[in-house]
């Protein structure tokens, strides 16, 4: 089983992630005129919301959570999920700066347009968190993988284990049916050859 810490660890990154992706996404969604690139932004934060989630509850359960906490999954996931928490914290940023703190209604025309000529950073964000995302999605990957072997190892070798005992029996049976056909063949040739 792994380490507690490296649970809790992993746990807790994992669940900071999440409810920061949630923070963000309802700031963005709480602005009723907000730009194209936020409303995708939001979306996007979604999307990754649900990655995480999906890696939350294969901590929770014992049977999935060695794929997550396996080191060539919680290496690069930590890795990603620091950038993640980076790229989020750098949004709700600029997020402030443009609604001045305001949570919520509409932005006006003026703060619009300013947001509008700001889309090269928001797109910006956002191709990081699209590279995030990514990571994330590889990271569920090699956890299915790594769970599916550990699983399917132990039935494989009891599947190899049968077969090799079926084949025994069915080699020992054949050599003991050869054998008896060996000794009833014996008798009738010299019968032949004597006559």
């Amino acid at each position: 089983m792994a380490d507690a810490v490296d649970v809790s660890s992993t746990a807790g990154h994992l669940e900071a992630a999440v409810q920061l992706s949630a923070a963000v996404s309802r700031q963005i969604d709480a602005i009723s005129d907000a730009p194209r690139v936020l409303t995708t932004l939001s979306a996007d934060l979604q999307e990754v919301l649900s990655i995480l989630e999906t890696l939350l509850y294969y901590l929770s359960n014992d049977d999935t959570a060695k794929g997550v906490l396996h080191p060539s999954t919680a290496r690069d996931l930590d890795t990603v999920l620091k950038k993640y928490a980076k790229s989020l914290c750098l949004l709700e940023e600029k997020l402030e700066k443009a609604t001045e703190g305001r949570s919520g209604g509409k932005l006006g025309l003026w703060k619009r347009t300013m947001l509008t000529l700001q889309a090269k950073e928001f797109t910006d964000v956002r191709e990081q968190l699209a590279t995030q995302k990514i990571m994330l999605n590889i990271s569920v990957a090699v956890s299915n993988f790594i769970n599916t072997t550990y699983e399917a190892t132990p039935e494989n070798r009891k599947e190899l284990v049968k077969m090799k005992t079926d084949v025994a029996k069915v080699l020992l049976k054949l050599d003991h049916s050869q054998r008896r056909q060996s000794h009833r063949r014996c008798p009738s040739l010299r019968s032949r050859r004597t006559n």
